[in-house]
């Protein structure tokens, strides 16, 4: 036993001996470039097997003595040998890539990016403040690739954009990420950029599994600034910019509107003397400048966009950093004026962050933010709303004849823009938000770490909305005055609301690391959970005496109050589990079990578990890569899948019964109870319910590579495919039910897509930096199952399986018919038969549709609900940007591109109908001007109609889908930072001044429609047309000029003087040609007479030879005269010519190889041609380079296409949200097609009686215009958009009735037409409209003495007017996508 405690003495000694000569050693490893940490670093003792890797902050600890040595390696660092020369170290390691040094932001923690294996991407904030916005969500634009930024207006407060990751990924369910900002849910818009650090998009499974139940559309995560470094640094940043409107279409002027909507009445009656407008009132407005009183001409957008539209923020950032205590303070201020009065937006953001060292390793930081909002704009419609009216209404409308009186804007229910925007009351809404967040953070050993915290955001939003009365005027033309007729809206109206919202969310985990060898090993572990609590209330009143007194109480009528509260809660556990062997294998699995509320607890539906796993290679650490290590420095293969969630349902509770109330303002809504005569307020059964629903299901595969080469390029791809399961649809249910169909989980649906990115940066000398980044993506989507519903129908748009999400859906158009002939031996165009005598039924001119099937799936020779097809969509395609910098010595230079590739936009509105609009009586734009007539056959739209009388024009077809393609140059940003001279003088650190623009340039895609050229006699006629249309005709001649002529007549007969100048006139004119149509050979009976189809791919031409004639374009060469001479020269016809190419000094031309011996022999032995012209045989082909095949577009029969029961819908307007169809489709195939039709004349005559005005029928009159108007009596009218106009007296009113009611027949010389009810809206330049990207509004100034000017005779320019109703020789408006 003795002996036994000895030998236990002697072994404990000599380890206390060994330990003590083995200190241990600590250190910091910091990065060359800008002392970041180095994070993961293998530290080894040189020698031996013991090493550690450094912590998040660059630290290690490691057993060693002075004098040994130890070695550091890492990602992205040159490797470094230091000698132990005390207890501890600082170390700096020279950095070979800093891109795969930064630390990155992921799911509850950070990781080095050279470690990462899923898809994730980095955005700094060097790279977020180059462009200065109002909202976040707009910086994201073009800086992640598969990341679709759109921004859906510019009004302010609510130009935030829409962000999809890698497509679309539900059908009712959301599509927009999860955005957590310092680990807390939130808004990105609601944050300011001056405070966000960094930006994590992530984008596969193994990156967003861990938030489980939400993380299917993707994660944004937020850093914002925390303090840094020791003393105090004050920051201030400021912009100021102007805000202009783009893409404006142009619209027409008073005389083009009035003489346009006579030829629309011509087109409509098919009576040559039909008139909306006399002849006189245009001749007026001719010779009369515009006056306000009795001849008006408006420029509404001119007259509407008075405010200021100045944007301007300023921040001030306090960084106060000492030994224990850290705090970052930003405080911001943002006002954003609109382009109307009375629209605005401020907001004010405090933001207070502070980090407490209690202990060395025991810290607490808190996050505090304040922020105010209020947003100002008109009560009686939104902005986007009166903008678009302004754009479409006739110039001749009355706007405004002085302070507060305002014109009837030619409306029958007075609603005038102007009125709305400055006098006709304001919508209010304020909102105060605050953010507290408290957390601590604990290490009790170097590998351990807790980490804790709580926050409650709450925010109470508050909206008033008032709404008082305009004074509206007419002129009076016998006292040269005003009068008042009425006031719009005609009541007053007080809502106000009142809402408070709280989110609590509690947070706790641990995670654990561990080195052994080469392996490392790092464990997470939490649970979290979040409730939401909504309460609110609302009041509104009507009938407010003073409007200067917006209380509620003042109230007397239709008082109305509401008030709802819900509450929502989610739970959750996760882990993560990271490894990695010799920083070379690495592998990463997650999970999180979710629970849900928004599912049925009783049947097991609230809990889900969703897993994710990912792998990494870094092959350019492997030993047989070292060959190749110059070149690619740096090599990474990844691969992850995993299983994801969606239960972001608008519902807050879709799985339970809901009961439903009536309300005091409509108490019949079918939940009354009748008791003793009484209408008493009750409850029923709406919806029908699904306790069995649960969440949506996305699976995610994802493989990508990274890589460096040089050291100064980096190149990431991605590939990858979501398949979306159990999605939440509406599957309709039998209307006998009465009740609404409930959320079931059916259908699926794929992404396909993939995403590239290269990032360039060099030092190009030592003055001179260059970084450059290009990143293009695509995806695919495509729904695969609909089980129990056969589509989805939205309109013009439709969801099946086998196309993507909420494609475009209609007709295929070949063009216009062109006579009677062509109408007749067409397909019989939905039911409706030619008839030459009635305005029913198509007519020339009239847009003509392809028959590509039946009820049995083949054309039937009949144009019906069978014929339509998927015809476009609207998600971008090919989405890509490019973002440039420059610096050179105190200068730089950022230039930041981004465009989509192909994407398709629906024409609609007022856009694409000219004089409709549902909600008021509208004009028609510039665009439309270019209408089908004979002579004009190929123009962009049919034959000018009114509004309503379009017939089958204008139902969903692939006539009114335009692209959407275009490259905008978003920002431009030169910056110069003050030398460091300056900044010493004036003691602080750095200044920077910078000049900053938005949107200044966008392409569109241009498209070319293929046509008949016009023969020599087409030409001919049409410079005889110009001749006899002249102006010169009607202008007054000097004495000289009048002398002249009657010596002429004295000399010569006057139809000799007559011959003499058209001979002259056509020597100065260029000598017209016949050209050749193309020819694509056999085609269908229903593709016969197609105007656009694009020409076939040329066939081989065959053996041939070539040639070279010495004279180029240097000397006018031009294949119209080249070719006759070759073919008279060498006796040989064109067909045997190939291609010829002409060159600035000569010109090639190709001969087929059997006609060469008799072209030689004709030619002569001195190869001469005409005009000294030489031809040289060569030895082979030019070496120019050959242009690839034209593309064509598809045959419609190449297809066949499956039966289809349904009618054809008009263009569809707006889709806020996707309508819920709660009833079964209809057994039969659709309503009758020729109920769009208009009345017949007899029809109209029974439906309408009228006053006998003249000895012809004349039309309807529509109130336009107050050029000349009769006192009207005061109306009250109706303050809701959407409903009927008011039909009151108007200066030559005669309008449509809506039923059988007579319209009012005022005596007036002016406008005839009809009211403005029920037609589709106009959509502005929202998705369908491509407007002009060059400037704003360019129309015509009032007071402009006459309309379209007639071209002269001498402007060649006009002998011919190609397709598009563009002269020759004048470049036509560029086209641009809708503003993003």
């Amino acid at each position: 036993m003795k002996k036994l405690t000895l030998i236990l003495t002697m072994l404990c000694t000599s380890w206390l001996l060994g330990f003590a000569q083995q200190p241990r050693i600590s250190g910091k490893v910091t990065s060359s470039e800008g002392g970041a940490p180095a994070e993961g670093v293998s530290v080894l003792v040189k020698g031996t097997k013991k090493g550690t890797r450094t912590n998040s902050a660059g630290e290690f600890t490691i057993n060693a003595s002075t004098g040994q040595t130890i070695v550091l390696s890492g990602i992205g660092f040159a490797s470094k040998e230091v000698v132990i020369n005390g207890n501890q170290l600082d170390i700096t390691l020279t950095s070979t890539s800093s891109s795969l040094n930064e630390v990155v932001v992921v799911g509850y923690g950070t990781q080095k990016k050279a470690n990462l294996t899923g898809s994730v991407v980095a955005i700094k904030q060097e790279d977020l403040l180059k462009r200065q916005v109002a909202t976040a969500s707009n910086l994201l634009q073009g800086l992640a690739p598969g990341v679709t930024v759109t921004q859906q207006s510019g009004r302010p407060g609510a130009d935030g954009a829409s962000i999809r990751i890698r497509g679309l990924s539900s059908i009712y369910a959301g599509q927009s990420p999860l955005i957590m900002v310092d680990g807390v849910v939130s808004s990105l818009d609601a944050i300011d950029p001056n405070a966000i650090e960094s930006i994590t998009i992530l984008k596969d499974a193994a990156s967003t599994a861990i938030y489980g139940t939400r993380a299917a559309n993707g994660v944004i995560l937020v850093k914002t600034i925390r303090a840094k470094g020791k003393g105090v640094k004050v920051s201030y940043n400021s912009f100021v910019s102007k805000q202009i409107a783009t893409a404006m279409p142009e619209r027409t002027t008073a005389i083009e509107h009035m003489e346009l909507s006579n030829v629309a009445e011509q087109n409509r009656t098919g009576v040559p003397t039909s008139f909306l407008f006399q002849q006189s009132l245009i001749d007026k407005y001719k010779t009369t400048k515009a006056n306000n009183l009795d001849v008006i001409d408006n420029d509404w957008v001119d007259l509407l966009f008075t405010n200021s539209a100045l944007m301007q923020n300023h921040n001030v950032t306090l960084n106060s950093g000492g030994e224990n205590t850290n705090v970052f303070t930003s405080v911001t201020y943002l006002d954003q004026q609109g382009l109307i009065p009375n629209n605005s937006f401020k907001r004010y953001d405090i933001r207070f962050n502070p980090d407490f060292k209690l202990r060395k390793n025991l810290t607490l930081s808190g996050v505090f933010n304040y922020n105010f909002s209020k947003n100002t704009s008109p009560s009686t419609s939104s902005p986007e709303f009166i903008i678009r009216q302004a754009i479409g209404l006739p110039a001749i409308g009355a706007a405004k004849f002085g302070p507060g009186m305002y014109g009837t804007a030619g409306q029958t229910n007075n609603r005038n823009p102007l009125a709305q925007a400055e006098a006709a009351g304001t919508s209010v809404s304020e909102s105060n938000s605050f953010l507290s967040k408290i957390a601590l953070n604990y290490k009790p050993i170097e590998s351990l770490e807790f980490e804790a915290y709580w926050s409650r955001e709450h925010w109470t939003p508050h909206g008033k909305s008032f709404t008082k009365n305009a004074d509206i005027y007419v002129p009076n033309l016998v006292t040269s005055a005003y009068d008042k007729i009425s006031q719009w809206p005609g009541s007053t109206s007080l809502g106000e609301s009142y809402s408070s919202n709280t989110r609590n969310t509690m947070l706790a985990q641990a995670t654990f690391s561990q080195n052994v060898g080469n392996h490392r090993f790092k464990l997470l572990a939490g649970g979290q959970t979040e409730e939401f609590l909504y309460e609110g209330i609302s009041a509104s009143r009507t009938g407010f005496n003073n409007p200067d007194q917006p209380y509620l109480n003042l109230g007397a009528a239709d008082r109305n109050n509401a008030g709802s509260a819900y509450q929502t809660a989610l739970a959750g556990f996760y882990a993560r589990l990271n490894y990695s062997y010799d920083d070379k294998y690495l592998l990463e699995v997650n999970g999180r079990y979710d629970g849900s509320s928004r599912f049925s607890q009783a049947l097991d539906k609230q809990w889900g578990f969703f897993p994710s796993a990912s792998a990494g290679w870094i092959f350019s650490k492997e030993k047989f890569f070292d060959g190749l290590s110059d070149l690619i420095n740096f090599g990474k293969i990844r691969v992850s899948y995993g299983l994801l969630g969606n239960q972001a349902l608008p519902e807050i509770y879709p799985f339970a019964v809901n009961y439903q109330t009536s309300t005091y303002s409509n108490p019949n809504n079918g939940t009354s109870t009748y008791l003793n005569n009484v209408t008493t307020l009750g409850y029923a059964l709406l919806d029908a319910p699904n306790p069995g629903i649960t969440w949506e299901n996305s699976a995610q595969m994802n493989v990508g590579i990274d890589l460096t080469v040089k050291r100064n390029l980096t190149l990431t791809f991605d590939y990858y495919k979501r398949t979306i399961s159990d999605i939440l649809l509406v599957r309709p249910i039998p209307s006998y039910i009465g009740l609404s169909a409930p959320f079931v989980n059916a259908g699926d649906m794929t992404n396909t897509g993939w995403e590239v990115s290269a990032n360039y940066k060099a030092n190009i000398s030592k003055k001179f930096k260059l970084d450059a980044t290009l990143m293009l993506s695509d995806v695919v989507n495509e729904v695969t199952a609909l089980p129990g519903v056969p589509y989805l129908d939205a309109g013009s748009e439709r969801t099946a399986v086998g196309q993507a999400l909420w494609s475009y859906f209609g007709y295929q158009s070949i063009g216009y018919f062109k006579d009677a002939n062509d109408i007749t031996s067409s397909p019989l165009q939905f039911g409706v038969p030619y008839s030459a005598t009635t305005a029913n039924g198509p007519k020339p001119g009239d847009v003509k549709y392809a028959d590509i099937s039946g009820a049995d799936g083949k054309p039937d020779g009949k144009i019906d609900a069978f014929d339509r097809t998927f015809i476009g969509n609207s998600f971008p395609r090919y989405e890509y940007s490019i973002n440039l910098n420059l610096s050179y010595t105190n200068f730089d230079l950022n230039l930041f591109g981004q465009g989509v590739g192909m994407r398709n936009n629906y024409l609609s509105g007022t856009g694409a109908i000219p004089f409709n609009s549902s909600d008021f009586v509208a004009s028609l734009l510039s665009i439309h001007k270019d209408y089908w007539t004979p002579s004009n056959s190929n123009a962009t739209f049919p034959r000018l109609l009114p509004s309503g009388s379009g017939g089958t024009n204008f139902v969903a077809s692939d006539k009114w889908i335009r692209s959407a393609a275009y490259f905008r140059i978003k920002n431009i940003n030169l910056g110069y930072r003050l030398p460091s001279s300056v900044i010493n003088r004036l003691k602080i650190t750095g200044a920077k001044i910078y000049v900053s623009g938005q949107n200044l340039l966008t392409w569109g895609k241009l498209e070319a429609t293929w046509a008949t050229p016009p023969s020599a006699d087409d030409v001919v006629n049409r410079d005889r047309e110009r001749l006899l249309d002249d102006p010169i005709w009607a202008e007054t001649f000097n004495e000289d000029e009048v002398l002249f002529a009657s010596k002429l007549l004295e000399l010569h007969a006057p139809e000799t003087i007559a011959a003499a100048y058209l001979r002259l006139y056509a020597g100065k004119q260029s000598a017209p040609e016949d050209l050749s149509e193309y020819k694509e050979g056999p085609q269908s009976a229903a593709r016969a007479d197609r105007p656009d189809r694009s020409p076939k791919e040329r066939k081989e031409f065959g053996p041939s030879k070539w040639f070279s004639v010495d004279v180029g374009r240097e000397v006018k060469a031009e294949a119209r005269w080249l070719l006759p001479m070759i073919c008279t020269a060498g006796g040989i016809t064109k067909s045997e010519i190939g291609a010829i190419r002409i060159q600035p000094n000569e010109t090639f031309v190709e001969i087929s190889e059997p006609a060469v011996a008799g072209f030689l022999k004709s030619v002569g032995k001195d190869m001469s041609l005409e005009n000294q012209a030489k031809l040289t045989a060569l030895d082979g082909p030019p070496q120019l380079g050959e242009r690839g095949p034209r593309v064509t577009k598809r045959d419609y029969d190449d297809k066949p296409r499956a039966p289809r029961d349904d009618k054809p819908r008009a263009p569809r307007e707006e889709r806020a949200y996707k309508p819920r169809d709660t009833s079964m489709p209809p057994p039969s195939a659709q309503e009758n097609v020729a109920a769009i039709e208009p009345m017949s004349a007899e029809e109209r005559r029974a439906a309408k009686p009228r006053h006998k005005k003249s000895n012809f029928a004349k039309p309807e009159r529509r109130d336009h215009g107050d050029a000349v108007v009769a006192i009207k009596k005061p109306y009250k009218a109706r303050d809701d958009e959407s409903r009927p106009a008011y039909k009151g007296k108007s200066e030559g009113y005669k309008g449509k009735a809506d039923g059988a009611k007579p319209a009012y027949k005022g005596k007036s010389e002016g406008y005839k037409g009809k009211s403005d009810d029920a037609k589709p809206a106009y959509k502005g330049k929202s998705e369908g409209y491509k407007g002009k990207s060059d400037g704003g509004f360019k129309g015509k100034p009032a007071g402009a003495a006459s309309g379209k000017p007639k071209p002269k005779a001498s402007d060649t320019s006009k002998r011919f007017v190609p397709p598009g109703g563009k002269p020759a020789g004048r470049a036509a408006p560029k086209r641009s996508a809708p503003k993003r």
